[in-house]
């Protein structure tokens, strides 16, 4: 499992912000959906008889046999006509099945068959999704076996763990709460304004085996020289 978790909001209709014990995950809609939708085929592959019969064109011979490895029969109805009375359970609401079983017949295996069903019927990015809506999919998505990776390999989550934040952050640094003469410039700012002006000829001086050889060690005594000469 992946812990406890809580659903934050949706960013851009695409990413589902979760927080977690850890920090902080961006979650891709479509591709945790589809890891959901995969995971459910290969458990239960069903089929549902149809009212009245698709008909399909140009089905080859490959075609037909893939479909029949799915379970579905194609009979031949006319003239390059072939007539499909039972479709996967998730097509039954698609807008394009006839060219969706199309793409089921034309691929490679099975498991891709399958996988190629589970992309096609998953949430699409762009899509708004409201609170109830994010914290099912999350949690579905967090109960597969597999919630690291879609079914065609692509990455799910994005961590940004409180680590990686404090890093990026630099909150292991001494900050001085002091000001400088400016009161609205905190000591922050006119450290990086000092360093972005730096000359680049002071760095050809630092010498091996020199305190300030370290690139940190020579920003934070260049910080502590600033706020020993501007002491507010």
């Amino acid at each position: 499992g992946l812990g406890t978790v809580r659903v934050l909001g949706q960013l851009q209709n695409t990413y589902v912000l979760v927080e977690t014990s850890q920090g902080l995950w961006l979650v891709e809609q479509h591709v945790a959906h589809e890891r959901v939708q995969y995971e459910q085929l290969q458990k239960a592959w069903e089929l549902v008889m149809l009212p009245e019969p698709l008909l399909v064109k140009d089905l080859g011979v490959r075609e037909r046999e893939r479909l029949e490895e799915l379970g579905i029969q194609a009979e031949e109805f006319g003239d390059r006509l072939w007539a499909i009375r039972q479709l996967p359970k998730l097509l039954m609401d698609a807008s394009d099945t006839a060219i969706a079983l199309q793409d089921l017949a034309s691929c490679a295996n099975v498991d891709l068959a399958k996988a190629t069903l589970a992309c096609r019927t998953a949430i699409q990015n762009g899509t708004p999704l409201q609170q109830p809506e994010m914290e099912q999919l999350i949690q579905r998505w967090k109960a597969t076996q597999n919630p690291h990776t879609c079914p065609h390999g692509r990455p799910i989550y994005l961590a940004l763990n409180e680590s990686d934040l404090a890093r990026f952050f630099r909150r292991n640094w001494m900050v001085c709460s002091q000001t400088w003469e400016n009161p609205a410039q905190g000591m922050g700012d006119r450290f990086s304004a000092e360093i972005l002006h730096r000359p680049s000829s002071s760095t050809s001086r630092i010498q091996p085996g020199d305190s300030n050889s370290n690139p940190q060690k020579a920003e934070r005594a260049q910080f502590n020289s600033l706020g020993k000469n501007n002491p507010g």
